[in-house]
């Protein structure tokens, strides 16, 4: 199925197509007409629209085929992503965020209530584990405010692989508060 919507249920249906043609064969001195099919795979969409009446369902019209779109973006319209240290923050600073980003994704694979007092928008995920803090930039946004860019390293039950996150990081007394986590590197500029 490839999609549903209110009143159409559309499907991509693969199917085999013939097309006959007729060849001449000699048998010995006379010729015959012989068929040949020749048989290729033909690709489609196949829309069914449909009403509903009561918990029943019913084909309200007469199916229709539709030409299968091309889902493959071209280079052209794919974003690039971007690692950049523009961030340029102190040393001190970048080890205090750098410190503060190991504990967030600690807490964010291993108690839930530490990851609730020092951030919003991730849910405790104990099926990885955190095991380490690959590379990370901060990008100062004014007073106390950091955008980050992180790449970490996890280990599941499948073995380890890397995740990259950004978020932003605001300084809180004497700690640190993080929000707005994306699952991705920023876009970058097309070069």
């Amino acid at each position: 199925m490839m999609s549903l919507a209110d009143n159409e249920a559309t499907y991509k249906v693969t199917y085999s197509a013939g097309e006959v043609t007729t060849k001449e064969v000699k048998k010995g001195k006379d010729t015959t007409k012989q068929n040949v099919v020749k048989y290729h795979d033909e690709t489609t969409l196949f829309t069914i629209p449909y009403q509903k009446v009561g918990s029943a369902y019913y084909i309200s019209d007469e199916p229709y085929f539709s030409s299968v779109p091309d889902l493959q973006a071209t280079e052209n319209q794919v974003p690039t992503k971007t690692w950049s240290d523009s961030g340029k923050t102190s040393d001190s600073v970048k080890k205090d965020l750098d410190k503060f980003t190991k504990s967030l994704f600690t807490a964010y694979t291993t108690d839930g209530d530490t990851l609730k007092l020092i951030s919003k928008g991730l849910s405790l995920n104990k099926g990885q584990e955190f095991k380490s803090l690959d590379q990370a930039t901060y990008e100062s946004k004014g007073g106390d405010k950091y955008h980050a860019v992180v790449q970490i390293t996890m280990k599941n039950a499948l073995g380890t692989h890397v995740e990259n996150y950004q978020f932003t990081i605001e300084k809180q007394k004497q700690s640190y508060f993080a929000t707005d986590f994306k699952h991705t590197l920023p876009e970058g500029k097309k070069e």
